[in-house]
């Protein structure tokens, strides 16, 4: 039989669906086991076109170098599945040393492997950001301190915001995520609460008061604090 035979003759039998008839048992695959066959009967379809593919550029090159022989479909399949196995060897000896390289960081999904996601943030990185947060929020105090000297003891409205270096504004590792600010205060004694760092961190927040302090506080006390602001 030709192997175009072969390939047209597989091919159908897998696509043309069978006539059931009354009273005829009806055998149904679980879905599972209807895909993995699927699966395997493309996979032989392609491996029978690339062996078809492959004796035919054979023996379309030997035409112009008489000394190669001509290849039979039997031997340009063996020599396909032979490469295949290379191939699989090869891929399994990367996967090995990928392993051998990072031990543990790879985890099992499905059929392949996937990095493991860290849960956890290393204690001195969490303490590093903390720092840096109450830095920038430190500076920020400095601008309007110093932005209040100049106008008796009043810091700027939400227009006289832009007078001061946009950088100081913008959280730390937070990408155009910006401080709320309470505009319309004077210099006091910190009792009211002039800037707020917004609830994006996985702990408390900074605020900034009215007398230049930096503190950290939870989302209930700084409603709270700004409840009592607002009561007459």
């Amino acid at each position: 039989m030709r192997p175009w035979v072969l390939i047209a003759v597989t091919w159908l039998s897998l696509l043309l669906p069978r006539s059931a008839y009354a009273g005829m048992p009806a055998i149904l695959l679980h879905d599972v086991a209807r895909m993995r066959i699927q699966t395997i009967s493309f996979f032989l379809l392609v491996l029978l076109l690339s062996t078809w593919g492959i004796q035919k550029l054979w023996n379309k090159l030997s035409q112009d170098f008489p000394k190669l022989p001509r290849l039979s479909y039997s031997k340009a399949l063996a020599a396909v599945c032979l490469w295949g196995l290379l191939f699989v060897i090869v891929l399994t000896m990367i996967s090995g040393a990928r392993e051998l390289m990072t031990p543990g960081a790879w985890e099992k999904q499905g059929a392949t492997y996937r990095l493991k996601e860290s849960t956890e943030q290393p204690a001195a990185v969490e303490q590093a950001l903390l720092g840096k947060r109450e830095a920038t929020l430190q500076k920020l105090s400095v601008e309007l301190l110093r932005f209040a000297a100049k106008h008796d003891g009043r810091y700027p409205t939400e227009e006289e915001t832009s007078e001061i270096d946009e950088s100081v504004w913008q959280l730390p590792q937070r990408s155009g995520a910006r401080y709320l600010y309470k505009p319309g205060l004077m210099i006091g004694d910190g009792k009211k609460i002039l800037v707020i760092e917004l609830d994006i961190y996985d702990d408390e927040q900074f605020v900034l008061l009215d007398n230049g302090d930096v503190r950290q506080m939870t989302g209930d006390a700084i409603q709270t604090a700004l409840g009592r602001e607002v009561s007459p």
